[in-house]
């Protein structure tokens, strides 16, 4: 990214690289599914969905959090700043 985008970027290199491992995971799991319901084992997709389905769960609960809690931030953050008068500084 650096190469392509420059500095100013270098904060996304995290949140791209999990983006690209989820988008290598969607692409070789539709290759498999197929194969798994072709030789009739369709039974390991739903095991597999049950598996995946217990590891997203905190994670989506978590940016849920991180996106309240910096949306609090971005609104209250002003009104505190205002009530805490023009010298106050963070």
């Amino acid at each position: 990214m650096l190469v392509a985008f420059g500095d100013q970027w270098l904060g996304a290199v995290g949140s791209m690289q999990a983006l690209t491992m989820y988008a290598l995971s969607v692409a070789l799991s539709i290759p498999a599914g197929s194969v798994f319901k072709a030789v009739g084992r369709a039974d390991v997709l739903l095991k597999g969905s049950e598996m995946l389905g217990s590891l997203w769960q905190p994670l989506v609960a978590t940016a849920v959090m991180a996106a309240v809690l910096l949306g609090l931030r971005v609104f209250i953050g002003p009104l505190v700043d205002s009530a805490a008068g023009p010298g106050h500084r963070r």
